[in-house]
């Protein structure tokens, strides 16, 4: 049966569909330094955030986080739904120095 999606308000998130959660705080201690993640088999549901105020840059390609990367800028989070990875691994990297990156995986 399909789940329909519910209207979204700016500043909330649904998550929906999944039954087991990850949550990882990964610290990024150097800036424009890449750090990796192995996500989740089965992943159905990402999000990703900077606690700190810096901005975020994620690639799926390792060395590229760099030169080909997409942005998560400061307060904002990152949400990928409908996700059907077998497993991947996410590069990352911060604009500054001692950042955590706030990664919930669902599957």
């Amino acid at each position: 049966m399909p789940i329909s999606q519910p209207s979204f308000k700016p500043g909330q998130t649904t998550i929906i569909g999944a039954a087991t959660s990850l949550i990882t705080n990964l610290p990024l201690t150097l800036a424009e330094t890449e750090y990796s993640h192995a996500l989740q088999a089965n992943l159905k549901q990402l999000l990703i955030k900077a606690r700190g105020n810096s901005t975020l840059k994620i690639t799926f390609v390792a060395t590229e986080s760099g030169t080909k990367y997409f942005t998560i800028s400061r307060g904002n989070t990152l949400v990928l739904d409908g996700l059907s990875f077998a497993s991947e691994t996410l590069y990352i990297r911060s604009t500054a120095a001692g950042e955590t990156a706030e990664i919930l995986e669902l599957y």
